[in-house]
């Protein structure tokens, strides 16, 4: 009453004493809730390394920002505390720097990503643009390294939004499963010149009997490029 009444005085601290008793009745009779059963988080859902802001937050910096002696510390901090790389924020901030002007650092970020696992697969797909350039055509690399085939999903379904070399790379992931060979097949039949020789690759990659069949088809015809795919399916 005395803090709305007109004319009064010290309305300032009789304020700060109203949010403070606001503030305890909240905290000690408040209830935040939703119903269902508790369950763990997700791999992709958290971070989950155990590291505070404060302690990732230089290692953050230097994928994102340029700084004298960067590459020197983030050699550091993963020689001696490697399992930090695996905090998903860590983690978001190497993907976003698979490419750029900071190339030693680029080039550790992948070899680093490729040594994890599945757990991966989320981060990399996270705002990943069908029509991007390197850093796209390196997400998808590193998801081949990683899943193979468990991205088979992600591949098939970004493929019909691709364009240029990222499309190219996605189709040469499609060699990780033998689901793909029908829609190789019809790849092979509707896609332009530049993107056969990596769709014959993919289905000579595969071990499956139409694949084969085509293979030899396509041997007949035109057999420098069947031997071509052959050897790269071979290589990759």
């Amino acid at each position: 009453e005395q803090l709305v009444a007109p004319g009064g005085e010290g309305q300032g601290e009789l304020l700060a004493d109203a949010i403070s008793l606001l503030d305890a009745v909240l905290c000690t009779q408040a209830e935040v809730s939703v119903e269902g059963e508790l369950m763990p988080l997700s791999g992709d859902a958290g971070e989950q390394s155990g590291y505070s802001y404060t302690e990732i937050k230089k290692l953050y910096a230097a994928f994102t920002s340029s700084w004298k002696n960067q590459y020197r510390y983030v050699l550091q901090v993963h020689n001696e505390t490697p399992e930090i790389f695996k905090d998903n924020r860590i983690r978001r901030a190497m993907v976003m720097n698979l490419v750029g002007n900071k190339n030693h650092l680029a080039l550790w970020a992948r070899d680093w990503l490729e040594e994890d696992n599945a757990e991966l697969l989320p981060i990399l797909q996270e705002d990943f643009n069908p029509n991007g350039t390197k850093e796209m055509i390196a997400r998808v690399e590193i998801m081949e390294e990683v899943a193979g085939g468990a991205a088979n999903e992600f591949y098939v379904r970004t493929l019909s939004e691709a364009n240029g070399r990222v499309k190219k790379a996605l189709i040469h992931a499609l060699r990780h499963s033998p689901d793909n060979v029908e829609l190789l097949l019809e790849l092979a039949k509707t896609e332009k010149a530049n993107l056969r020789p990596e769709i014959y690759s993919s289905l000579a990659a595969l071990e499956d009997e139409w694949a084969e069949q085509f293979i030899k088809e396509l041997y007949k015809s035109k057999p420098v490029e069947a031997m071509a795919a052959c050897q790269d399916s071979y290589t990759s």
